[in-house]
């Protein structure tokens, strides 16, 4: 992510062991302005999924259709180049 600019961070509920919150400001801190996916387990409950949207995360189940996170990505990306460009 320092060389190169990238257009989502993909991450997976299970592993991280952080808060909630403190993920969302570290991927403020070392990713800002880049989509967050986050992968949750089919068997979560209807809170954690939220719990990651209102920080403003991408929320897929797994396992997930490739095809599917790539087309979201796309429009996510897409979408927040278009009102970036608009904001300048």
């Amino acid at each position: 992510m320092l060389d190169e600019p990238v257009s989502a961070v993909l991450v997976d509920s299970a592993l991280l062991r952080l808060p909630a919150a403190d993920q969302a400001k570290l991927f403020d801190a070392v990713a800002p302005g880049v989509l967050v996916v986050v992968f949750i387990s089919e068997e979560a409950s209807p809170a954690e999924r939220v719990r990651h949207e209102v920080l403003g995360f991408q929320v897929f189940s797994k396992p997930f259709p490739v095809e599917d996170l790539l087309e979201k990505v796309e429009a996510l990306t897409l979408g927040a180049s278009l009102r970036g460009s608009r904001a300048s």
